[in-house]
């Protein structure tokens, strides 16, 4: 998650993990600063199954702070 785009590295929180059999929810926070100065906050949710040791299968659902952000029209 760095390129020119970025500043520095993201701050990754997980907040909650589950596994069940050869499966692994992870859901957490990423907290990244732009190239612009401006902070980019990002919830995600990660699916991953496994075959044996190995990752066979990953699915990722990322929603950004802004698309809940509620104006006071909206109230």
């Amino acid at each position: 998650m760095t390129n020119e785009l970025v500043s520095g590295h993201p701050a990754i929180e997980i907040t909650q993990y589950f596994e069940d059999g050869d499966s692994v929810v992870a859901e957490g926070a990423v907290r990244q600063q732009l190239a612009t100065g401006a902070w980019m906050d990002v919830r995600f949710l990660d699916v991953f199954r496994f075959r044996g040791e190995q990752v066979a299968e990953k699915r990722s659902y990322c929603v950004t702070s802004d698309a809940f952000a509620v104006s006071a029209a909206d109230e």
